[in-house]
Formats: C-alpha cells, structure tokens, sequence
C-alpha cells in the first residue's frame, strides 16, 4: 500500500524514473538566470566527458566511476565472511545518506566480483532482484 507510506528522497538520484511524474504537481517556474547559470555548469561537465557525476557539498561535480566503491569496501569490511547483497546495500544508503539508489550500488558490487573481490555464494531466487543474493569475501 504504497499510497499510505511516507518517503523522503535527499535528492533525485534517489527517485525512480517511472515514478518522476508523481511529483509533476510540485514543479514551480525556474528563473531564467538561474537556467542560464545552470546550462553554462552543464556544458561544463560535459566538456570533463567524466563517467559519472555527484551533488558533493550540494554541487554537481565530475567524479570517477568508482566514486562509491570506499563506502561500500568499508561496510564489506565490518561484515562476517559471508553476507547478504541486499542488507550491505541498505545500510550504506541508510548510513551515508548518499542520495543515489540501490542500482548504483548494485552495479559498483557487480563489478567488484567481477574483479575477483567478492565471490558469490548463493543466487538470488528468481522472484528477487539479483542483490537478494549471498556474497563472500575474498583475501
């Protein structure tokens, strides 16, 4: 029952893009020199070609792909050799409050086995996204 839960996004990297148009209602007009300022910082970043970009300090920057791997190679470390995807991944969007979803994440872990850092230990049932999944580390 969606319709009767509260949720709070610290950003819209943390909003799904099927769900943006629940928020039409709450859109406002734009001054145009705040356009202006904002297209020139665009045009910026895009002249970096970087493959990703962060709000740090409430600024949207250029960072490396690997940006978020530090936060989650630390909470990797505070977990038993084995342990589940999908709770390592909640407590560090609970914990850093990083304002990027759950794919990201995903995504950065997906390359670490790829790289041979973490092994997995069991799949996820088909039913759940592939994070439902145990990992191990890897010395």
């Amino acid at each position: 029952m969606e319709e009767a839960t509260i949720i709070r996004h610290s950003g819209w990297g943390e909003v799904e893009p099927g769900k943006w148009h629940n928020y039409l209602d709450m859109q406002k007009a734009v001054p145009e020199v705040l356009l202006h300022a904002l297209a020139s910082n665009w045009a910026e970043l895009q002249k970096e070609n970087a493959p990703l970009r962060a709000v740090i300090n409430g600024r949207l920057q250029s960072v490396p792909e690997n940006f978020y791997d530090d936060f989650i190679l630390r909470e990797i470390a505070l977990e038993k050799n084995e342990f589940r995807e999908a709770n390592l991944i909640g407590r560090i969007l609970g914990k850093y409050q990083l304002g990027i979803g759950d794919g990201w994440l995903a995504l950065r872990i997906e390359e670490m086995i790829r790289a041979g850092k973490l092994g997995i230990v069991s799949s996820a049932p088909e039913d759940r996204p592939s994070y439902y999944r145990i990992l191990k580390k890897k010395n």
